[in-house]
C-alpha cells in the first residue's frame, strides 16, 4: 500500500513512478556475503536461541497480559534474527 502510494504522488507530480534507484533498491538480487554453511550456522543458532527465549518471557511475563507478551516476543525475536543474520 505504501508503495502504490508513493507511485501516485509521484505520477501526480508529474515525477516517474518508479526511478532507477527505486528499482535498484527494491527489486535487485540481494547480496549475500557469508558462505552458505556460514548463513546456515547462524540460521541455526538463531532458531536455538528464539525457541530458548519464548518460554522464559512466557514465565515471566505471562502475568501482563497477552498482548506486552506477544510485543515483547516478537521485539525479542526480531532482535536476534537481526543480530545474527542481520
Amino acid at each position: 500500500a505504501g508503495l502504490g502510494l508513493m507511485v501516485l504522488r509521484r505520477r501526480l507530480s508529474g515525477q516517474p513512478g518508479f526511478t532507477d534507484q527505486d528499482r535498484r533498491f527494491l527489486f535487485r538480487r540481494p547480496e549475500i556475503r557469508r558462505s552458505a554453511a556460514r548463513l546456515v550456522w547462524n540460521f541455526s543458532v538463531a532458531t536455538i536461541l528464539c525457541l530458548l527465549s519464548m518460554p522464559l518471557e512466557v514465565l515471566f511475563l505471562a502475568q501482563l497480559g497477552p498482548g506486552l507478551l506477544a510485543v515483547v516476543l516478537l521485539v525479542t525475536i526480531v532482535g536476534i534474527v537481526n543480530q545474527m543474520l542481520g
